[in-house]
């Protein structure tokens, strides 16, 4: 009887270093998806940059084809 205790006992003691790993996984996971969030808002920057740019110089190389930018402020654009 009192093996099965000391069983039960470290049975319970090896389920809550379990519970604790799963715990640390899961910061870990809520911290890449916070990470990729990140990523993608410098993706999603660069590309309006791309846009911003291609449009100043599109203006630029052809004024009359184009009305010129009214906005040539980079960081309103962004």
């Amino acid at each position: 009887m009192r093996e099965s205790l000391i069983l039960v006992d470290e049975s319970l003691i090896l389920v809550g270093e379990s519970l604790i790993l799963v715990g640390e996984s899961l910061i870990f996971v809520g911290e890449s998806f916070i990470l990729v969030d990140e990523s993608l808002t410098l993706v999603h920057q660069f590309f309006r940059l791309v846009a911003w740019l291609s449009g100043s110089a599109i203006a630029i190389i052809y004024p009359k084809a184009h009305p010129k930018p009214k906005n040539l402020d980079l960081h309103q654009a962004l």
